[in-house]
């Protein structure tokens, strides 16, 4: 049963999860916890983390979708998804103009802040200002020594800029973003 599993995408091992979920059904928390207990050993995990599948049943599509590509750990979905749908729309849309990506930190930050997500609360936790489009003139980004020394020890200055630029332009197109 495993092997077939592990084949799943993370949204479709969540529906799974969250149906079998249901079926096994439980009147109070501790029988439910021995449910998910029970799922558990039948896939080769934790009661823990079936948990964790079932409770990311609640994103909405765009952070399910993440949870597939993999831009987005399940750790993180599972604090995001303490949000309403429309505050994770928000957050989507924050991510989506800022070119940010949600890191588990991020999440906890807004699962503590759930209730009263704005846009401009995001941006705060994601630590920007406003949209990327929004961004007149030059932008810097570290980029640590070592990483600097392998790729351009022997590259003018003044071709970094375009190897960069070119090497981002790959990346999304390979990406589809």
């Amino acid at each position: 049963m495993s092997g077939v599993f592990n084949s799943l995408s993370v949204s479709e091992r969540i529906r799974l999860l969250s149906d079998e979920y249901e079926k096994a059904g439980g009147c109070d928390a501790h029988q439910r916890a021995s449910e998910r207990d029970i799922i558990g050993r039948e896939y080769g995990m934790t009661g823990r983390n079936i948990a964790r599948y079932i409770r990311c049943d609640r994103l909405i599509p765009a952070f399910k979708e993440m949870l597939d590509d993999g831009t987005l750990t399940l750790t993180a979905g599972v604090e995001i998804s303490f949000l309403s749908e429309a505050e994770q729309d928000i957050v989507v849309d924050v991510m989506e103009h800022t070119g940010t990506s949600l890191k588990k930190d991020m999440a906890i930050k807004l699962r503590l802040a759930a209730g009263s997500i704005t846009r401009e609360r995001v941006q705060a936790v994601f630590g920007v200002d406003k949209p990327v489009a929004d961004i007149k003139g030059a932008v810097s980004v570290r980029v640590p020594a070592k990483l600097y020394s392998r790729f351009f020890a022997n590259v003018a200055a003044k071709d970094v800029q375009g190897i960069v630029e070119e090497a981002l332009c790959l990346y999304f197109d390979r990406k589809g973003a």
